[in-house]
């Protein structure tokens, strides 16, 4: 694997072994590309990662040439209707707090920013942490 798909495949590993440990006992995530996923009944707090590419460039570093990729960690957190959003906002901060200006490889994460969404159809409040994160590979 190189390039995309192996920072990819790095913070997800990073997030599978790390993010259990610091979130509520029994929340939920849904795996981007894992499968079937069905929203809890009856709702609780849950979550949705995926992650997408940005963009990618040549950038010169003292003299040496490199590729840049930037990418975006997107955390989907949905609480029930109703029952606020203190419960999100402390799982974000805990998802904040496993990942950010953390080195995992060569994959570099920068800090994680929450924003509140109105709210959502079928009885979700949702809330999003974005993680921008960036890798470098010598250019050929």
């Amino acid at each position: 694997m190189a390039g995309f798909e192996a920072a990819q495949a790095t913070l997800e590993i990073f997030a599978q072994a790390n993010l259990p440990a610091v979130l509520p006992v029994g929340f939920l995530i849904d795996w981007e590309n894992a499968g079937t996923f069905r929203e809890p009944n009856p709702p609780v707090l849950w979550g949705r990662w995926s992650i997408r590419e940005l963009t990618t460039g040549q950038i010169d570093l003292v003299r040496t040439a490199w590729v840049e990729t930037q990418g975006q960690v997107q955390f989907q957190i949905f609480a029930p209707k109703g029952s606020g959003t203190r419960a999100m906002r402390a799982v974000a901060d805990d998802f904040a707090g496993v990942f950010d200006g953390q080195k995992i490889g060569n994959v570099q994460c920068r800090r994680a920013s929450l924003s509140v969404q109105p709210d959502q159809p079928g009885g979700w409040l949702q809330g999003n942490v974005s993680l921008r994160f960036y890798f470098r590979v010598q250019a050929t």
